[in-house]
């Protein structure tokens, strides 16, 4: 048995392998960041909840990890999204940031990432 193993090992082959390329989650570069399409604001029941409506106008599907949201009075917070966000290709998703006014927000930021091979720059779709 061990030397069938070893001889499809050496052959290339194995039924829980792939061969086609890897791709590594790569966080979005300033460029690809502002080729998204964004929507904010709050719900009128919900004037403490800033929403973001975050559209993937990019090649391929992103993972959505966080939010950064600053204050006027410069206090910083970070919203982990649990689980993470996935947006595929031409959709949207609504992402949260409780505990934010209109009256308090000066700036956010999402921390999204999308999928590239090796040094690759261009986002790609996950091979099935």
């Amino acid at each position: 048995m061990s030397l069938w193993v070893g001889t499809v090992a050496q052959a290339g082959w194995w039924p829980w392998s792939s061969d086609g390329p890897t791709l590594h989650e790569t966080p979005l570069s300033r460029p690809e960041l502002a080729q998204l399409k964004y929507d904010v604001g709050w719900l009128p029941n919900a004037p403490d909840e800033l929403l973001i409506d975050v559209g993937n106008r990019l090649p391929g599907p992103l993972v959505c990890r966080g939010l950064s949201v600053q204050r006027k009075d410069d206090t910083l917070a970070q919203v982990p999204l649990q689980p993470p966000v996935y947006i595929p290709v031409g959709a949207s998703r609504r992402l949260s940031a409780p505990g934010v006014t209109k009256a308090q927000l000066k700036q956010w930021s999402v921390s999204c990432a999308c999928f590239k091979r090796q040094g690759g720059k261009v986002c790609e779709t996950m091979p099935s």
